[in-house]
């Protein structure tokens, strides 16, 4: 049985009443199978015929599921004879589409064009979707841009322009536009004064936050105790390059008899050392 013969018959179901769901049903398909075939089916029977015969791939039988008008279909056959490519074909039936993808079409949205009486086309192969009426997809756009454009005059610009396609030769002859500052309605002023003084309040608070960090970061850097900055820099003062490595954590006591004992800890690793200091520490592995 040629693949043809499968999409006629499921075409002959549909003209009996049958809808794709009954039809998967019947036959244990995905829905979305047979609505493939049934866009097959909708070919030009001329066109299914070369592709029953062999003279048509089913690549380029799926490009003309595109479109449905079969003249159309086999005037573009014709034309592109003999460089008939699919993605030939399938430029040429949707050169006058918009694809869903383009920035108009993004810009109005689906639900807009459709509510304004535009078509679609669905590609169930590709899994794409074409805008069919370019002209009324644009005058979608610049009425939604006149309204947008109206807005924009309404804050207080002097004037506002819709164009649709800008480019650096678009403004080459203007200058940058400010816009025109006008007089504070009476509520805007005090709204404007209750915004100042909220920014004063705050800039206050930020000093008092300065000075109250200032304070904090002296209090930190007070001088030690004579006898914990005797022996806190021990530990600094040894350099790496006169440095062993010892694995482990140490215990270092340093003790002085004019000084009573201060003991610490640190988990970094020592060897022997080679500073006078030595002489003042004791070094316990733990």
């Amino acid at each position: 049985m040629n693949p043809a013969d499968q999409y006629v018959a499921f075409k002959a179901l549909t003209d009996q009443g049958l809808d794709p769901t009954e039809i998967a049903a019947r036959f244990g398909a995905s829905e979305g199978h047979v609505r493939k075939l049934l866009k097959l089916a909708a070919v030009s029977p001329a066109l299914i015929e070369f592709y029953r015969q062999d003279d048509m791939t089913l690549e380029q039988l799926i490009a003309f599921t595109l479109c449905e008008d079969h003249a159309r279909q086999e005037q573009v056959w014709r034309e592109l004879a003999p460089n008939q490519y699919p993605w030939r074909i399938r430029e040429a039936l949707t050169a006058a589409f918009v694809p869903v993808t383009d920035r108009r079409a993004l810009y109005v949205g689906e639900e807009a064009y459709l509510a304004a009486g535009g078509a679609i086309t669905r590609d169930l192969f590709e899994e794409g979707s074409y805008l069919d009426d370019a002209t009324l997809l644009d005058r979608l756009v610049r009425e939604k841009l006149a309204a947008e454009a109206e807005a924009v005059r309404a804050e207080g610009w002097q004037w506002a322009q819709i164009d649709l396609d800008p480019d650096h030769r678009t403004y080459a002859g203007y200058a940058r536009v400010r816009p025109v500052e006008a007089p504070l309605a009476e509520e805007q002023r005090l709204e404007l004064q209750t915004l100042a003084a909220q920014y004063d309040a705050l800039a206050e608070q930020h000093a008092n936050d300065s000075a109250r960090r200032a304070a904090w970061k002296s209090r930190r850097e007070a001088p030690v105790s004579p006898a914990r900055r005797r022996v806190l820099p021990i530990a600094h003062r040894q350099k790496r390059s006169r440095s062993g490595i010892s694995a482990g954590r140490i215990s270092c006591r340093a003790s002085r008899a004019s000084s009573g004992m201060s003991s610490w800890r640190s988990t970094a690793t020592a060897g022997r050392c080679c500073s006078p200091i030595a002489r003042t520490l004791t070094i316990n592995a733990v």
